[in-house]
């Protein structure tokens, strides 16, 4: 977008040369120009159309690069590419503590990071468990039988009143067991280390989060002032325009303040698409980029891909 708008404005100022041009033209013709103007104006349009073929190249290659990205076929991709979003003149910006909170609830780092600790808590758990004294209730029952044989003493338990059961409290306490202890010494040092990865992880979040957000902060500063520099720019363009006309001002004059004018519209484009660059940016480190664009990504879905030389007869080419 800011190729485009900054060929738009090449293209304006080649017209106004042009314009400058022909109206210098005509007042050297009836003699109330002199020709060292009408060279002065002839070179502010050669050096305005070198400008707006730069433009045009620098739009070209951005076409291609950005049909690289979305266009499978670039072959068949000859159509310039129209974007449909416009250049945001009047930035907002969320409050920052909104920005922190959910980057801090929504970064899929921070949220592995927790996942770690919790599997530290429990492998330490289970370890601590270990090392504790048990306590186990047990039970049993049975028939007791005599006979010269297995089978005669099945059917003389069967038949007798020959019951037998128990029911008693095991209590076990481990020895001291330097392997046990070893082993808890050992998950104690992990959980450690994942909580202060944790932190450090949440930590450079929150530094991360801050930079983008005061060059997002900096960036509509920037508009802003582009905005009144380029209203101030266009009325000495004016003033001088005049003053032109009634021949107290030279061509270098007016050349001069139609590049002021030109570079304060650059210079808006410009700070307009460093603060969408860095909007976008504020997007990721809140964890909200694929939310912003409505992006879903599916994953119980597998998608099957084979190489052209192993491809199935019945299968279609995945991308």
């Amino acid at each position: 977008i800011r190729a485009r708008r900054d060929l738009e404005v090449r293209q304006k100022s080649v017209e106004a040369a042009e314009t400058l041009l022909d109206h210098v033209r005509a007042k050297v013709a009836v003699g109330t120009a002199a020709e060292e103007e009408l060279v002065q104006s002839e070179s502010g349009l050669a050096q305005r159309k070198i400008a707006r073929i730069a433009a045009q190249r620098s739009l070209e290659l951005r076409d291609r690069m950005l049909k690289d990205l979305i266009v499978r076929d670039l072959a068949a991709a000859t159509a310039r590419l129209e974007p449909i979003d416009n250049a945001v003149l009047e930035p907002t910006i969320p409050p920052y503590d909104e920005v922190l909170w959910e980057a801090l609830a929504e970064r899929p780092e921070l949220d592995r990071a927790r996942t770690l600790v919790a599997g530290a808590e429990d492998r330490l758990n289970q370890t601590h468990n270990t090392a504790l004294p048990q306590l186990d209730l047990e039970a049993s029952y049975g028939v007791n039988g005599l006979g010269g044989s297995f089978g005669e003493s099945l059917e003389n338990g069967r038949e007798g009143d020959n019951n037998a059961w128990s029911i008693g409290v095991v209590y076990t306490k481990p020895w001291p067991d330097h392997d046990r202890r070893g082993a808890l010494r050992q998950q104690e040092s992990a959980l450690r280390q994942q909580r202060l990865q944790a932190e450090q992880e949440q930590r450079r979040i929150i530094l991360e989060v801050g930079e983008i957000y005061d060059r997002l902060r900096a960036s509509a500063d920037q508009i802003e002032a582009s905005v009144a520099a380029m209203t101030y720019a266009r009325k000495v363009l004016e003033n001088e325009r005049i003053r032109f006309e009634v021949q107290k001002a030279t061509v270098y004059d007016l050349l001069l303040r139609e590049t002021d004018h030109m570079e304060a519209a650059l210079s808006l484009f410009q700070a307009t698409a460093d603060f969408r660059k860095n909007r976008a940016s504020l997007y990721r480190v809140r964890g909200a980029l694929l939310d912003r664009w409505g992006i879903e990504l599916v994953t119980d879905t597998p998608m099957a891909y084979y190489p052209e030389e192993t491809m199935p007869n019945n299968a279609d080419p995945k991308p």
